[in-house]
């Protein structure tokens, strides 16, 4: 388990590197939200998803895991099976 304490930056970090140092952390955050979001919907027995907001990187490695996405009015559907 990751200690926050041990990675949170302090505000000069962030006025001297910005969200850019990050990019990982942002990253990562994001595709642990999607995964809860896709192991609730498992559990009550859907196949899909809708998220509004979504990283072209995510996207790409959600394609890359087999997922596959539907564009629904600038949201989007995760769907398998």
């Amino acid at each position: 388990m990751l200690d926050i304490t041990s990675v949170f930056p302090t505000a000069e970090e962030l006025r001297t590197n910005g969200v850019d140092g990050f990019s990982l952390y942002l990253f990562e955050e994001e595709l642990r939200s999607i995964l809860r979001l896709i192991a609730w919907a498992t559990k009550q027995g859907f196949n899909k998803v809708h998220i509004e907001e979504i990283s072209k990187e995510s996207i790409e490695f959600l394609i890359e895991k087999g997922y596959e996405f539907e564009s629904d009015n600038d949201a989007w559907w995760i769907k398998w099976k």
